[in-house]
């Protein structure tokens, strides 16, 4: 058996030998046990941040499921109900419908984004969805009433269509505009800014769409 011998002083360690290994052993043990509960800890952590980020992406979905259940689907309820007691129940005037159609999404586009601040795109294409599923609503009832088809069948009802919807689909995008514009809330100075605002805007809209109609005209005019 190899003798073990002091580096300093030369004396013989034989005698602690057994010690020595016994306190190797034991700093390998510990070691082992350090690097066990290192992972150990980790895992807890990691199983923490994916049931936190789990939490929240629950808690997310289930906002936004609450948005669209209040913000459009509340108001592609109440058109449906307006249509059918305007053109089924009373047989009123169509007109009454435009009406309650271009001012009834209004209010809850104001006050989707008064709550708080959103991304406007999926908002625009749920306004989009709104609108067009309000004026396919619409025709399946008269549909299921007077047995003609849902879906349009000319060039004509096409255009209809979409007209409706997009009257429908402005009336929510101006009350997030207003909405936006004031803060959500209405008072004298937001409602001065709202006025200049939309006068810039309409200036702006004006301007492109002289300058389409000029060269259409200017187009056609050649092509003639």
């Amino acid at each position: 058996m190899a003798a073990v011998v002091c580096k300093t002083c030369g004396r013989d360690l034989y005698l602690f030998k057994p010690m020595m290994a016994r306190i190797a052993e034991l700093e390998s043990r510990i070691d082992e046990l350090s690097s066990r509960q290192t992972i150990s800890e980790q895992a807890d952590e990691l199983v923490e941040r994916t049931a936190e980020v789990f939490s929240k992406n629950r808690a997310n979905i289930a906002n936004f499921a609450g948005d669209v259940a209040r913000f459009l689907l509340a108001p592609l309820v109440l058109l449906l109900i307006a249509h059918a007691l305007i053109t089924v129940v009373y047989d009123l005037n169509v007109v009454y419908l435009r009406l309650i159609s271009m001012v009834l999404p209004l209010p809850f586009g104001f006050w989707l984004f008064r709550d708080e601040p959103r991304t406007l795109l999926p908002w625009f294409v749920g306004t989009a969805f709104l609108a067009v599923a309000s004026v396919i609503g619409m025709s399946a009832i008269i549909g299921l009433v007077d047995h003609t088809p849902v879906l349009p069948r000319n060039a004509f009802e096409w255009r209809e269509v979409l007209e409706y919807s997009a009257s429908i689909a402005f009336s929510f995008l101006t009350g997030m505009l207003i909405s936006r514009v004031t803060g959500g809330k209405v008072n004298p100075d937001n409602l001065h800014a709202l006025s200049t605002n939309f006068k810039t805007i309409g200036g702006s809209i004006a301007a492109v769409l002289t300058t389409i109609v000029s060269i259409y005209t200017g187009l056609k005019g050649v092509a003639g």
